[in-house]
């Protein structure tokens, strides 16, 4: 029952729209940084592949095909992060990193992706992943020249994961405190809640808890609780105003009650009996009297009668009184 009022709170959707939000927008953030990470990198691997291209295609107009194999063949002995590979028409392998051409077909650009096997430092061979560019030279001829991209690839992946665990930590962080904000707030609106449930029930001693933060909370428990000494005090006015008209009236009401009552078993004539009603009736004026008088007084302790109301000088009542 709690979880259900607690996903019902609008603390809660406020938290849960909140928290889309910012998904959103850090989704889009870290989309944007992995764009420009992973593209720097991409075109960081192009610019190298493209950057040997045009020193081997500086090679092979100065000396042709041999100069090209010379070099290739020089520079596959330290390849670092380069691939190199180049066939004659038949297929043969004249120099290089590669023992063979990549089964992949290039793009319209002559650039691919493929895994080939290299050689680590014990001797065993592990996949890796490569991206290169290749040529068809005059008299068919192949040249292919690439970069080893496993590096950029497990960065891709770490980022990757990075950026993912980031986005389920964001919303995961961000539900709890969601919920841990409307549980807060609900144990408060609970409270408030059975205050008021006993306040109904009819103890106007009751008044709403006050946490002390002074948020809009508090600021409407005050207003209320301000509401309620107001209610108080015209309930207890009232109260009074009652015990006071019941104990004034209760013996003029006698009286009249037994003049009447003697009135009627005597024989008297019609004479007596109008001055019975007479003085009947100007007992029931007196006790009007009383009875608007006691209503005055009550409006006027309740603060019914403020507005015309007049300020006095208790100065000039004594003086009055000392004169009299």
């Amino acid at each position: 029952m709690l979880q259900t009022n607690l996903l019902r709170t609008s603390t809660f959707r406020l938290a849960v729209i909140y928290l889309a939000l910012f998904a959103a927008s850090a989704i889009t953030v870290l989309a944007y940084v992995y764009w420009n990470t992973a593209g720097f990198l991409g075109r960081q691997t192009d610019e190298a592949v493209q950057a040997e291209i045009t020193g081997l295609a500086e090679q092979y107009a100065q000396g042709g095909l041999p100069l090209l194999v010379h070099t290739v063949i020089q520079r596959s002995r330290d390849p670092g992060q380069s691939i190199y590979l180049v066939l004659d028409p038949a297929g043969r392998v004249l120099a290089g990193t590669l023992d063979g051409k990549p089964n992949v077909r290039p793009g319209p650009d002559g650039w691919f992706d493929f895994d080939y096997r290299r050689k680590t430092i014990d001797g065993s061979l592990e996949v890796k992943a490569a991206r290169a560019r290749a040529f068809y030279l005059p008299e068919g001829y192949y040249l292919l020249v690439g970069r080893d991209v496993q590096e950029r690839r497990e960065i891709e992946d770490l980022i990757t994961n990075s950026l993912v665990w980031a986005i389920v930590l964001t919303v995961a962080l961000g539900l709890l405190g969601g919920l841990f904000m409307s549980r807060n707030m609900l144990a408060r609106v609970d409270d408030i809640n059975q205050t008021s449930r006993d306040i109904m029930q009819g103890d106007l001693s009751q008044r709403l808890p006050i946490s002390g933060s002074g948020d809009e909370l508090d600021q409407l428990a005050r207003n209320l609780n301000e509401m309620l000494d107001q209610i108080e005090a015209l309930m207890t006015g009232m109260r009074q105003v009652t015990d006071n008209i019941a104990h004034d009236l209760r013996s003029p009401l006698n009286r009249l009650r037994n003049r009447l009552e003697v009135t009627l078993m005597q024989d008297s004539s019609p004479a007596d009996y109008r001055m019975a009603l007479e003085r009947t009736i100007s007992e029931a004026d007196q006790l009007l009297g009383t009875f608007n008088a006691l209503l005055m007084i009550a409006r006027a302790e309740a603060g019914a009668l403020r507005e015309s109301m007049t300020w006095v000088d208790p100065a000039n009542v004594v003086q009055d009184v000392a004169e009299l």
